[in-house]
């Protein structure tokens, strides 16, 4: 927080083993501040409280993209291998959600990703 209004936030799923981070956004004005540093080092001092071993940040958009280096600046011991399983039990939402992205996606652009990651 800053000046009593919420800058960054983080959506985390958890068990008593795993945390995950599933989606974190930081107000655009804000990022100077790093506020997503500290609230990941708040996160990684709750779920080291509660005997969580594990917090899971995921990629990049590309292999060793920037979003990529900085996760990777938060795992001491490396980067470690994971899988991803995918089953899609409503295509037509699946489309449906496809053709959105289409449209939003700038032509052709190498360098797109999604605007909801800018910091």
């Amino acid at each position: 927080m800053k000046s009593g209004k919420i800058i960054s936030t983080e959506l985390l799923l958890y068990n008593r083993i795993y945390i995950h981070s599933f989606l974190g956004g930081t107000l655009e004005k804000f990022c100077e501040y790093r506020p997503n540093n500290i609230l990941k080092h708040e996160i990684i001092k709750w779920a080291k409280s509660r005997g969580i071993k594990y917090f899971f940040l995921g990629g990049g958009y590309r292999e060793g993209d920037g979003i990529f280096r900085y996760k990777r600046s938060f795992a001491r011991d490396g980067v470690l291998d994971y899988y991803v399983g995918k089953k899609i039990y409503n295509h037509e939402a699946v489309s449906m959600l496809e053709e959105m992205m289409i449209e939003q996606k700038p032509q052709e652009s190498e360098n797109y990703f999604p605007s909801y990651r800018r910091c």
